[in-house]
This record gives structure tokens, sequence and C-alpha cells, in this order.
């Protein structure tokens, strides 16, 4: 069938549905649900965009298994409870066949508990570089675009130790029991001489903080560089203004995991100029300069009248993309995660086969789907090659980022580990 251009009529965020319809459509009856948990009320509504592309796209040819997609968000308030009952709605009340997100650990965690024993795969943003994954996730259904956070550390450790950036090392973990031991041995196995770590410590300013407490032994120590993983704009913003408070000597700030988001950041720091410098360790989010990413930037455009914003509009887009592939590949709405893995990592049983890898070649994947080929998917965020023993994304690319201006969103390459 020749499906004409889809339109987006609507996009409700937040219990309604976000309707996606075809000039020449779908079934409007059982359609095919996908959930999405996020922090919209928190202004990340416009993340969940990503979802709703990437169904819009498949809506317009020819949905999956034949059967139109919706997108159904809602609101997890960044709280596991709110996080659970927006679960158990959407699969009890709706329907769903997947969920998508939340953010942080403790909401996918609950959202987990509760959709793994119903049999719902759950697709987290970021949950995945929490180190409780493997262990809290082992009975399946878990899934994230996310590498461990050990090899985050690991890898800042053994770039700046191989590379000469670093001679004394100052390394703030984070506030969660059970992991700051873990990221603090996964950190220093990969130091090297010259570098050496002269102050650790397992927490990192949260909230209101005694600069002078907390950072003063940091200060004492008279490290040359310091790595944080301060967990949000918030914290981080404190960690910088506290350092300049103390008289803290020039260092090198490296952010581990996360980056730095300029809206917040400005809305946070007096003087946003003293992120300048600051080096951003985190999983490589996208590539700028690659076909996909540019494709991603000029669609969300043309359909939302903005660019996409970032980090996570790309994974909404790829996790949504990728389910869906992974449903039409299993030819069935449960029981598709090895599905998920074939679509996200070719499996090289068919090396004659052409594979198309663009966001914006999601036709073909499902045209290759369709006559029984594989398919390895590539979008804007880069590859999505699922580690089948742990469900997330554990080869992916670490950048090294240099803040160069926070207010334009500047940033400089430094370097990017690869495996």
């Amino acid at each position: 069938m020749n499906f004409r251009r889809c339109l987006l009529m609507g996009c409700i965020v937040g219990s309604a549905v976000l309707n996606l319809s075809c000039e020449e459509a779908l079934q409007p009856d059982d359609p095919v649900r996908i959930g999405v948990l996020f922090q919209t009320s928190a202004a990340f509504g416009p993340h969940t965009r990503g979802a709703v592309h990437a169904a819009l796209i498949v809506n317009s040819h020819g949905g999956v298994l034949g059967r139109r997609v919706e997108i159904l968000v809602r609101d997890d308030g960044g709280r596991p409870d709110t996080a659970r009952d927006a679960a158990a709605d959407l699969i009890e009340n709706e329907g769903v066949v997947a969920l998508i997100g939340p953010l942080t650990w403790p909401t996918y965690f609950s959202v987990y508990d509760y959709a793994s024993q119903r049999g719902i795969p759950v697709i987290g943003i970021d949950a995945g570089s929490w180190d409780r994954w493997s262990q809290d996730t082992a009975g399946g259904g878990a899934f994230s675009p996310r590498p461990g956070n050990e090899r985050i550390y690991r890898v800042a450790a053994r770039h700046v130790s191989t590379e000469g950036l670093c001679a004394r090392a100052a390394l703030l973990s984070i506030p969660m029991e059970g992991t700051s031991s873990a990221l603090l041995v996964a950190f220093e196995e990969e130091l090297q001489a010259p570098t050496e770590l002269v102050y650790s410590n397992g927490m990192v300013p949260a909230n209101i903080f005694d600069a002078e407490e907390i950072l003063g032994p940091v200060r004492d120590a008279n490290p040359d560089c310091v790595f944080a993983n301060a967990g949000n704009d918030a914290a981080w913003a404190q960690l910088v203004e506290g350092w300049a408070a103390i008289g803290g000597p020039p260092v090198t700030f490296y952010s581990l995991r996360t980056r730095l988001e300029a809206s917040r950041i400005l809305q946070e720091l007096r003087d946003p100029a003293i992120v300048t410098g600051n080096i951003e360790v985190a999983q490589l989010s996208n590539e700028p300069e690659s076909a996909e990413w540019n494709w991603f930037v000029r669609s969300q455009t043309a359909l939302f009248g903005e660019p996409p914003p970032q980090p996570w509009t790309s994974d909404f887009f790829d996790a949504t993309a990728v389910t869906l592939l992974a449903i039409e590949s299993a030819g069935s709405t449960s029981n598709f995660e090895d599905a998920l893995y074939r679509v996200a990592r070719f499996d090289g049983g068919a090396p004659s086969v052409e594979v198309p890898k663009a966001a914006s070649d999601i036709p073909s994947a499902l045209s290759f789907i369709r006559s029984g080929k594989d398919i390895d998917y590539r979008g804007p965020s880069g590859s999505f090659d699922l580690n089948p023993e742990t469900g997330r994304m554990d080869d992916a690319p670490i950048s090294f980022m240099e803040v160069v201006d926070i207010r334009t969103g500047e940033r400089r390459v430094l370097h990017i580990e690869r495996d």
C-alpha cells in the first residue's frame, strides 16, 4: 500500500493521547500503544517529541503489524510513587505494550518492578548508568541506551593519565548507597603515573551545602583537576561557585556522566562564564556532523517549529523507533525482547544483506524487516547497540567536551573514546 504523508494532528502532553493520523488512515481501532513516562511538569515535556516523531514516521508507512501507533505520555513527577501509579494506569487501563522512560534510577526501578511482573518491557532513558542496574533488573525486560557509570569513570581516569592532563586528581562521587565505593575502585584502577588521586569523597554537593565544609578538604589537597558526578545542574552550579567562594585555586573541573544543560545553568549561576573550560565526560549523545543528526534537527524543526531540545529528545526518538521496529520484526506486541536486540545490533547472520542505518531511513528499515531481512539501527543519537547480557549500551562512545560558551551551547570536542 502506498501510504501518503502522515500529518501530526494534535500533540497534547499529559493524560491525553498524542494523536497521530494519516491522510490515508490506518484502522482507528486496535492501535499499538506505547507509554512514555517523563518529568513533563519540570519543563521536560518537549523532549518527548522524539517519541511522537518516530511514531509519526512509522504510521506514515503502514504502522506496525498494520496497526496505527499511539504515544501516550504521562508525567512521572520525578517521584517513584507517581511513576509507578502512572505506569499502572498505562498498563492496566490503556493497554500499552512497552514503556519508555522514566529518567532517574529510583523512578525507573519503581516502574520496572511493576511492569516486569506483567511482561511489559521498560526502556529507560538514563537509568542504565546506575550501578544497581544489573542486580535489580536480573528478571529481564529492562533496556537502556546508556552504559554503566563505571565505564565513564574508567575512561575519564585512563584518558587524563595517558595524556598527562592531570597530575593531582580529586574525585567527588555520588551519594547513593552501594555505588560510591565501586566507582572509586573503577576510577583508581585506571589511574596511571604521573596522575595520583589526592582526595576522594563519597558524596557531592546536593541542594544547599556549606562550601567550606564540603570543598575545603578538596582545596587543601591542592588538586589540579576535580572530577565530580553532581547529578544535576543546580548541584554543579553550587560546586563551581562554592569553589570560587572558598578561594579554590585554578583547576580543571570534569563533569562525569552529565552534560550541563544551558538554560538551567543560566538560571542557577550568577556568572555563567564560571563554567567556561569545564569538561563534560559523558556518553556521546549525538555526533553533530553526522547525517542522522542533521536530518533529525531539520525534521524536528519542520514538525515542531524549533530544534530538538537535548539531551533526551533523540533518546526518545531512538528508543521508540527501535521498539516499533522490534514489534514488526517479532510479528507480535508481546515477547519481542529478542527482536529488540536483533534490530538494535546487526547479528551478522546475512552479511550479503544491505543494512539501512539512518534514522531518516526508517521506511527502508520497515521494508527490510517485512521481507525477512536484518537491520542494524542507527539514529540521531548514534548506534543503539544493546548488549544482550545487560540490556544496556555498554560499549557506547564516551566524549570529552570542553564548554566554550554555555550561553550559546558552544562546545569543543577534545576526545572521543570508542571501544
